[in-house]
């Protein structure tokens, strides 16, 4: 059972973004159910690398769109995806010397990030092909 729910109103109308925004939903909550098992300290992480993952697939798929739409706040978006890089790389550095706050720090990242990157950041972009008649498969 899902903790945290995916709603439309996280949809940025763009199918791959949203199915990447999805998988972001499913590891918030996977880090919330270890937190409720007791297992988060062994399966952060994993849960940390898979997001490293994720960064690189969703953002180059974003980027990769900036660049063929020519969407006018690129420098601005790619400079909040190297936050988001160095974020995590940060996270991982301070669970290899056994900090035990790395589930909480790393949960509250991913939902303040849901909050000032996807329904903000995303939803312009989203906005900006909506506005510009672009179909994005």
């Amino acid at each position: 059972m899902a903790l945290f729910d995916w709603k439309d109103e996280y949809s940025i109308g763009i199918s791959s973004i949203d199915t990447h925004h999805k998988k972001l939903i499913c590891l918030i909550n996977e880090i919330l159910e270890s937190m409720r098992d007791r297992r988060a300290e062994t399966l952060i992480r994993d849960i940390l690398r898979e997001l490293e993952q994720y960064a690189v697939y969703h953002f180059s798929l974003e980027e990769r769109l900036f660049q063929r739409y020519r969407y006018p706040k690129t420098k601005e978006h790619q400079d909040a995806h190297n936050l988001f890089i160095r974020k995590i790389e940060f996270l991982i550095d301070i669970d290899s010397i056994n900090e035990e706050d790395v589930p909480i720090l790393t949960f509250n990242f991913l939902r303040n990030w849901l909050d000032s990157h996807i329904l903000k950041a995303d939803m312009d972009f989203g906005n900006f092909i909506s506005n510009n008649g672009i179909n994005v498969e």
